[in-house]
């Protein structure tokens, strides 16, 4: 587990002393913490006050992949599915 003195000057402190007014049982909370942690990247991701990102950067960035996923239906409907390497490279 985390200790909490690891986390305690973070914004997630905040979010930790809400978890312990409304009673929610700490292994879970730290638990998750812990394998937030391990990630540097990962809660700059989600929280843009931890970002590094210039705040209009951040607005300006969606909040899902729908566009980009939708594009692959659309190349798909191009150039066809299961091509051979050769094929696919002068498609």
């Amino acid at each position: 587990m985390v200790p909490e003195s690891s986390y305690k000057g973070s914004p997630w402190f905040v979010f930790d002393l809400s978890c312990r007014m409304h009673q929610v049982d700490q292994h879970y909370l730290l638990d998750w913490y812990e394998n937030k942690v391990q990630h540097k990247w990962y809660l700059p991701s989600l929280n843009p006050h931890l970002s590094r990102m210039p705040r209009d950067h951040w607005a300006l960035t969606p909040r899902n992949t729908n566009l980009r996923e939708s594009a692959h239906a659309h190349t798909n409907l191009q150039t066809g599915i299961g091509l051979s390497l050769l094929a696919a490279i002068n498609a």
